[in-house]
């Protein structure tokens, strides 16, 4: 009997455990793990925009460690897979067609560029997901009336705002205006004409280039000629730095030079060297201005430690549109793109490049650039004249 007793004693936790176990099911953790969730995006990692598809794509993969150190989104692993369009708005479209139709992707991020963002942007619509335009500001890009493109920036036509109004306040004027014929350099190339009229800033020249290796020295000849005191580049970071190692060739450097692209990047001082001194470029990134907040520090130091160089600008941009998708998606709750299409029209949010609210067709409309300058070295913003870090030099 005391055998049985004891053996009745010892087994009654092992019978009631056994009753949970019926009652209950398994533990919620012993259940089928979620399938990941598969995110895409086509970068221009080789070709003429290389060098700012790779600064997003190092955002985007330290946004993809982040947000599964998190646990994920939607309680699901992020798998994030980044092909390279060779910088050609064809491939790209290509690209993100399979990504659509065959390769099960849920989650998409913007191409880099706004002639391969306007190329993409028709498939989005078709299917319905929104686009965060995080490389893309090209004002054609919200005249087609589409429903699923959002801006991080401001649009092209407005980026040269501050910088025309700067040389206006100084007293700066004789303008020679460069552009090629990409959707970026002719918004950007109308917004310096439009404000050269508003302000009444004589426009010396108003060329288009096709060949710089071969237009440039010419162009410049006959701004110097005029007396220009300005010379605007409207276009990218190769196009700025050839146009800024012509002038140092013919030993003529204007009083101004400006690029809404191409300054900003920290490239362009690492192969310009002492030549970058002096250059005028945009950023749309508010940390210059002297606005930090320990998210900013937290992300400029987890891109420094995991890839060994600074962020730039446009790293920047695709880690924004990586936090503003994230917002929309913990919000709605779901991937389904029209659900997200309305929290996107609705959001009004901080990201790393600051405000993030559009207008009814999704331009962004609380974003605003800043006039960045290379003195000494470091990129310092001289205007608008509340966030300066330093003042121009003319």
């Amino acid at each position: 009997m005391i055998f049985t007793g004891f053996y009745r004693r010892r087994r009654l936790p092992v019978l009631l455990l056994a009753l949970i176990f019926i009652l209950v099911g398994e533990p919620a953790d012993a259940g089928p793990e979620k399938d990941p969730l598969q995110a895409g995006a086509s970068l221009g990692l080789s070709g003429k925009y290389a060098t700012m598809a790779h600064d997003q794509k190092r955002a985007l993969r330290l946004w993809e460690a982040e947000i599964n150190a998190t646990g994920g989104l939607l309680g699901r692993e992020v798998r994030l897979t980044i092909h390279d369009d060779h910088s050609d708005p064809q491939r790209a479209q290509d690209i993100y067609q399979r990504m659509f139709a065959e390769d099960g992707v849920e989650l998409f991020f913007a191409p880099f560029s706004s002639e391969i963002t306007g190329k993409v942007l028709p498939l989005f619509e078709q299917h319905r997901f929104p686009l965060l335009a995080s490389g893309a500001v090209a004002d054609e890009l919200w005249q087609q009336e589409a429903q699923y493109i959002f801006g991080i920036f401001t649009t092209a036509d407005k980026i040269p705002a501050n910088f025309m109004e700067m040389l206006f306040v100084h007293g700066v004027d004789g303008l020679a205006l460069l552009h090629s014929a990409d959707p970026f350099s002719r918004a950007a190339a109308e917004g310096v004409r439009k404000r050269a009229g508003w302000l009444g800033l004589e426009l010396q020249l108003d060329a288009k280039f096709s060949d710089p290796e071969n237009d440039f020295t010419a162009l410049l000849t006959e701004a110097r000629d005029l007396g220009s005191e300005v010379v605007i580049m409207a276009g990218h970071l190769e196009e700025s730095i050839a146009l800024r190692r012509a002038m140092l060739a013919m030993e003529w450097t204007p009083r101004v030079y400006y690029s809404p692209q191409g300054p900003a990047n920290p490239s362009f001082i690492e192969r310009l060297g002492p030549g970058a001194e002096g250059v005028f470029g945009t950023e749309q990134w508010q940390h210059l201005g002297g606005i930090e907040t320990p998210e900013t520090e937290a992300f400029l130091a987890a891109y420094r430690q995991k890839f060994a160089r600074e962020a730039s600008y446009f790293s920047v941009a695709a880690y924004s549109a990586a936090q503003i998708m994230t917002k929309a998606i913990r919000r709605a709750g779901t991937l389904e793109g029209e659900k997200l299409r309305i929290v996107l029209t609705e959001l009004d949010a901080t990201c790393l490049t600051g405000r993030f609210r559009v207008d009814a067709w999704g331009r962004q409309i609380r974003n605003f650039s800043l006039v960045t300058q290379w003195q000494d070295g470091r990129q310092e913003v001289v205007w608008p004249r509340n966030l300066m870090t330093a003042e121009p030099r003319l």
